[in-house]
């Protein structure tokens, strides 16, 4: 709600000092913020949080429809090429995540991008190319140790192909790097409840 502008004075006040032919009503300027959609729109930036929070609450088609419109405005914006990407895993669009994938690989860099390496890994376990999947944690671990993401997708990926025991590894071996971090217990939770130990999903 926006708030309303303030005058600093009453409206008895100002009527005592205004001829009688004019209104006693203040008159209101519109909020300068009436616009702000229209912006947002236009950032690519805020439509690749949009479509990610659209992929989380597995709303598949306005995620695809969100960061279309992201990278009609910047189509080598690598965050929106991520986010097409991870959307296009959880879509089952094996072949045209990778699509995305390659295209951030051959970016300067890319291919010690963390991210990029993480989606790979992520497509390979959706392909049950499990070794090249390793191959692909190993490389980030010896980039940077201190990356565990890919272990968390790991696990949600492993239980999206129905994985589950496989899931649960991954999602434990997140659980102890990371403790204090509410990912890695929700995951397991659900990888629990897939499995159908409500116990275990409750705790």
């Amino acid at each position: 709600m926006h708030a309303l502008y303030s005058t600093g004075v009453s409206d008895s006040s100002l009527t005592s000092k205004r001829p009688k032919e004019f209104s006693t009503k203040i008159q209101i300027p519109p909020p300068i913020c009436q616009n702000k959609d229209s912006s947002k729109e236009d950032d690519p930036k805020i439509l690749t949080a949009l479509a990610q929070s659209y992929d989380k609450n597995e709303k598949y088609e306005d995620a695809i429809e969100t960061i279309l419109d992201a990278l009609d405005i910047d189509p080598e914006n690598p965050n929106a090429l991520k986010q097409y990407a991870g959307t296009l895993l959880s879509m089952k669009d094996y072949e045209g995540a990778k699509e995305n994938v390659d295209k951030l690989r051959k970016k300067e860099g890319g291919d010690r991008d963390l991210e990029t390496i993480d989606l790979l890994g992520q497509y390979f376990i959706c392909k049950e190319e499990d070794d090249k999947a390793k191959e692909c944690f190993a490389k980030i671990q010896r980039i940077n140790h201190h990356y565990k993401d890919h272990m968390i997708h790991a696990a949600e990926r492993s239980a999206q192909i129905g994985k589950i025991e496989q899931a649960e590894i991954y999602a434990n071996q997140y659980v102890e790097r990371r403790p204090q971090n509410p990912d890695g217990y929700m995951t397991l939770g659900k990888i629990y409840e897939q499995k159908g130990d409500l116990i275990g999903a409750k705790n």
